[in-house]
């Protein structure tokens, strides 16, 4: 007898063979052949994915094809499939069903938590629909109140999320897919609706607060921009104040640094005027609004003041007495402005006694 040498083949055939004869035996004790569709993904319980061809599905196993990998193929029993996959490949490859398939595809969507599949292909596997047996009604049962729960627990969930709609439709869906279960139960769609409807009044009062404050945030910016361009008018007017002061020796110098001084304080006066007829200024900007135009008036009658003096040191006494009662215009009883009309009064006398040429 001649001894051939293996051919890369002969492993290949070993396995067809051997794949052939567990497809006979399988055959043999009823398993049913499934279409060659593809299963994207088969998950097993250990996390592991499998990714192929279901050839075949028994009561005990399923035969999945591995992909790309020539005829290597897994032979693995249903404890090892995730339920989820299981039950989808029971529903999809065993056709038609009958009786005992529908409670094998029934308690393989239950394991699943597929409830509402369950109670559906549970109701399928009695024989006499108008006869059922108490431990197949109880499986309906219970796959209904947990798909009853389950759906009541999707509507709670959007609701915490706050997308009422969805919140609503599922609650609404679960009383039409159950009107006929205890009251009990269903009276919980009733007091979700109700939550429901209490939260979405909350959520649309929080929004018109938010958008009032949102509106009541830019007026009080606008307002506090206004008063900070009002105090910059101020303290500009106070520098050129300071300025005039360094430079009283220099008439034309120190008049021209006054008069700055006084026309940042008119434009000031302008914005004080315009904030102040604003009934929505906000009470501590009023108060801010109050101290700054008296330091406007302040400011105007001592402008006026040291003008007045700047040409009394010139002998031009006219001139100086009509700056003086432009800061009496202001305030007739500011009492500075009275001690300097007296004085120069009194220097105006007494350069016209000894012969001088008042101005």
């Amino acid at each position: 007898m001649l001894n051939h040498p293996p051919t890369p083949h002969r492993p290949a055939m070993r396995t067809l063979v051997l794949a052939l004869g567990l497809t006979s035996l399988l055959f043999a004790v009823g398993a049913k052949p499934a279409l060659a569709q593809h299963a994207d993904i088969v998950d097993l319980k250990n996390g592991n994915t499998i990714s192929g061809v279901v050839n075949l599905v028994d009561g005990k196993v399923v035969v999945v094809k591995k992909r790309g990998e020539g005829e290597l193929r897994y032979v693995l029993s249903y404890d090892r499939l995730a339920p989820h996959s299981l039950y989808s490949i029971l529903r999809t490859r065993l056709a038609p069903l009958d009786h005992r398939e529908q409670r094998q595809v029934a308690d393989a969507a239950f394991a699943a938590k597929l409830f509402y599949s369950a109670a559906k292909h549970y109701r399928a596997s009695a024989p006499d629909p108008a006869r059922i047996s108490d431990d197949l009604f109880k499986r309906i049962d219970e796959s209904e109140r947990q798909d009853f729960s389950k759906m009541m627990g999707r509507s709670k969930a959007a609701l915490d999320r706050e997308d009422f709609r969805r919140a609503r439709r599922i609650a609404l869906g679960a009383l039409r897919r159950y009107k006929h279960r205890p009251a009990e139960e269903t009276k919980r769609v009733t007091e979700q609706l109700e939550r429901i409807t209490k939260h979405m009044e909350t959520a649309r009062l929080r929004v018109e607060a938010l958008k009032k404050s949102r509106v009541a945030k830019a007026v009080l910016e606008k307002h506090e921009r206004s008063l900070r361009s009002l105090e910059n008018l101020i303290a500009k007017a106070q520098n050129y104040e300071s300025k005039g002061l360094s430079t009283s020796r220099k008439f034309r110098r120190a008049k021209g640094y006054y008069d700055l001084a006084l026309r940042r304080l008119g434009e000031a006066g302008v914005r004080a005027s315009r904030s102040r007829r604003n009934r929505e200024l906000p009470a501590d900007l009023r108060q801010r609004l109050l101290k700054a135009e008296d330091e406007i008036i302040t400011m105007q009658i001592r402008l006026r003041l040291h003008l007045a003096s700047l040409y009394t040191v010139r002998g031009s006494y006219s001139s100086a007495i009509a700056f003086v009662n432009k800061a009496l215009a202001i305030d007739p009883t500011d009492q500075g402005a009275l001690a300097a009309r007296r004085g120069i009064e009194q220097a105006a006398a007494a350069a016209s006694s000894s012969g001088g040429f008042i101005r």
